[in-house]
């Protein structure tokens, strides 16, 4: 028998289940990714303070896959709509579908409820979404160097340009031929420094990310991202 007591969690979806019970998808602190049911929560306050993207501390029981939830204490509710709302459901979303359930990712929890605060306080997203990107793909042991070429070992060099394979990391391009996308190496290092202050860097930070994301996420689109704002074309190269 597992049982938890004032586990802070994050809420990431919540259903309708048997007679008048909420199925709910939590991420929390220590205990990972889970699934517990609330019985007698449709219609109740107990339902209210389950809305998605709800910082709590959850108290559950039980065996097997699916928990029992006891008790919710310290709730607080993000209201995000527009944008803010679009780009806190691209957050869950990459949760749901990259972090395995109950593998416990302290980062990745804290990450994500600081990015959904920062959105609630009308941070812009772009700035919220890329420092998050960076973290997940870090913790989930996909991360990038971007201070390093990883081919030929030097640092990376802010007048430079340099191509980029997910699988590989990023090496000096000179051909401005070249048929892969191309990204200036100022950029690259602001990214390393975690500098987004930038809006050109934030979107050399969105094309890199989406392109490292992908293969993970596999051939099913993503259905937050289309609700955030398109991605400007970039050409072949990122220009400063």
């Amino acid at each position: 028998m597992t049982r938890v007591t004032d586990e802070p969690t994050l809420v990431l979806h919540t259903r309708p289940y048997e007679d008048n019970a909420l199925m709910v998808d939590m991420l929390t602190l220590n205990e990972g990714r889970i699934s517990a049911v609330r019985k007698d929560a449709r219609g109740s306050k107990q339902g209210n303070n389950l809305q998605v993207f709800s910082l709590l501390k959850a108290s559950w029981f039980g065996r097997g896959e699916v928990m029992t939830l006891t008790r919710l204490n310290d709730v607080r509710a993000h209201w995000l709509n527009g944008e803010a709302a679009a780009a806190a459901y691209y957050i869950v979303e990459l949760v749901v579908r990259l972090v395995r359930e109950r593998e416990p990712v302290p980062l990745i929890f804290a990450s994500a409820c600081e990015s959904i605060a920062l959105l609630g306080d009308g941070q812009p997203t772009s700035s919220v979404l890329r420092p998050f990107e960076h973290t997940l793909l870090t913790e989930l042991g996909f991360g990038i160097d971007f201070s390093q070429d990883a081919v030929s070992g030097a640092r990376i060099q802010k007048d430079q340009w340099y191509g980029f394979e997910p699988s590989i990391g990023f090496e000096l391009s000179l051909e401005e031929g070249a048929p892969l996308e191309r990204y200036a190496g100022a950029h690259l290092l602001a990214i390393a420094n975690a500098d987004y202050g930038s809006g050109r860097t934030r979107a050399v930070a969105q094309r890199i990310f989406q392109r490292a994301l992908e293969p993970h996420l596999g051939y099913a689109p993503l259905r937050s991202r289309e609700l955030l704002p398109p991605r400007a074309s970039q050409g072949k190269e990122m220009q400063p």
